[in-house]
């Protein structure tokens, strides 16, 4: 604690220190985290502590998703497999559903043409259908 407010410090595992390029500067290199990397430290530090899992706190994130890749989500997910934390995991695994239910809507790519017009794409027994970002998303 100090005049600027209350600072805290945490240590990651070197195993998740990756992710980064380094950018010479005039006198000294420094590491940029790529935006997939960034995303997933936000996330892990955030989740790592005792905070419920659960679409509710994921919202309250206000992350824009959408400006979020595909490829950029399989990073994250790959990050996230480096870690033995089971609640990071979690918090991914329920991203990246959400995400997939998000683009599938957003892009209409769960609708296939027919030669009557559009019709819904068939959505096998198996799967699951459940609200998410005031979106569907089945599983």
């Amino acid at each position: 604690v100090n005049n600027l407010g209350n600072f805290n410090y945490y240590s990651v595992s070197p195993t998740l220190f990756l992710g980064y390029e380094i950018i010479k500067n005039i006198s000294f290199p420094v590491a940029v985290a790529k935006k997939s990397k960034a995303v997933f430290d936000f996330l892990y530090l955030r989740f790592i502590k005792n905070i419920p899992v659960n679409i509710k706190t994921i919202e309250e994130l206000r992350i824009n998703w959408e400006n979020i890749s595909k490829g950029e989500l399989k990073e994250i997910e790959k990050y996230a497999g480096k870690t033995h934390s089971v609640r990071v995991n979690q918090v991914i695994n329920l991203i990246i559903n959400s995400y997939v239910a998000w683009r599938i809507i957003k892009t209409n790519r769960w609708r296939k043409k027919t030669p009557g017009g559009s019709q819904y794409g068939d959505i096998k027994l198996s799967e699951r259908v459940y609200p998410v970002f005031g979106f569907i998303s089945y599983l």
